[in-house]
C-alpha cells in the first residue's frame, strides 16, 4: 500500500477521523523503524560492490558504509573478490582493537559514526569489495506513493501500529484503549504471518550449504578455504 493509501486505512480504523498528516508521517516512521529493528529481515538485506581495495591500502585507509546501512549480517560481512572471483571473507573486531590487528589479513573494523569501515592487513593485489549488509527501507512517509519494502499484504500494519500509538497517547481514554488492544492483536497477527514467512526465506537461504570442517579450514565440498 503507498503512503496515502495507508492514510485512507487509518482513517477507516480510527472511525473515520483524519489524523493531522504531519503527526501521521511522524508515527509512521515510527512504526516502520520499530518494525524494521524487530530482526534481520531477509527482504531487508543488502550487497553493495561500489568500492575496490588494492595494495596501496592500510588499516587507516577508509572505505564507506552503503548510505542505506543498518548492520552488518553474517559472521564474515566483507568479501573481497580477486579478478577470477575467488573469495576471501573478512570478520569484524571492535574498532580499540585496530592497532593490535592492523597486519592480520581477514579482519576489519567499523567506525560507525563516521559510517567508514577499514581492512587490516596487507593486500598484494586488487580486489573488488562485496558488502554485505542490512539496510534501511526507504521511509514510506517520504512521498504520496512511496511503498515499503515488504510484500503489500503486509503494509497494513503500519497503520495499525500508527492507530496503537494515537489511541494510547495523544488521545487516550478507556474506549480507544479497548480498541488499541484489538489493534495491537491484528497487527501481531500480520508480524507473527511475517516472521512465519521470513523463517521460510532464511531457511531456504541455507538449504544448500555444506558442512564446514573446522580441522581442514575448508568446507568439506572443497571449496576455498576461509580464512584462518
Amino acid at each position: 500500500m503507498t503512503r496515502d493509501k495507508l492514510y485512507i486505512f487509518l482513517g477507516q480504523i480510527l472511525g473515520g477521523y483524519q489524523l493531522d498528516t504531519t503527526l501521521f508521517y511522524m508515527f509512521l516512521d515510527i512504526a516502520q523503524m520499530r518494525r524494521e529493528n524487530m530482526r534481520p529481515w531477509v527482504i531487508l538485506r543488502g550487497e553493495d560492490t561500489s568500492q575496490t581495495a588494492s595494495s596501496a591500502n592500510t588499516f587507516l585507509t577508509a572505505k564507506t558504509l552503503p548510505s542505506d546501512f543498518r548492520s552488518w549480517y553474517s559472521n564474515s560481512p566483507i568479501v573481497l573478490a580477486d579478478a577470477n572471483n575467488n573469495p576471501y571473507y573478512y570478520q569484524e573486531i571492535p574498532i580499540a582493537q585496530k592497532l593490535g590487528y592492523k597486519d592480520t589479513s581477514y579482519k576489519f573494523y567499523t567506525d560507525y559514526s563516521a559510517g567508514s569501515f577499514y581492512l587490516c592487513g596487507p593486500l598484494t593485489q586488487s580486489f573488488t569489495i562485496h558488502q554485505f549488509y542490512n539496510k534501511k527501507s526507504t521511509l514510506v512517509s517520504a512521498a504520496s506513493d512511496n511503498t515499503w519494502a515488504f510484500p503489500s499484504e503486509y503494509s497494513k500494519i503500519l497503520a495499525l501500529d500508527v492507530a496503537v500509538m494515537w489511541r494510547l497517547g495523544v488521545d487516550y481514554d478507556q474506549v480507544n484503549a479497548r480498541n488499541a488492544d484489538a489493534n495491537a492483536g491484528l497487527a501481531e497477527a500480520i508480524y507473527n504471518e511475517m516472521t512465519r514467512w521470513d523463517s521460510r526465506l532464511q531457511n531456504s537461504m541455507t538449504a544448500g550449504l555444506d558442512p564446514f570442517n573446522p580441522s581442514l579450514g575448508m568446507w568439506q565440498s572443497g571449496q576455498m578455504p576461509m580464512n584462518n
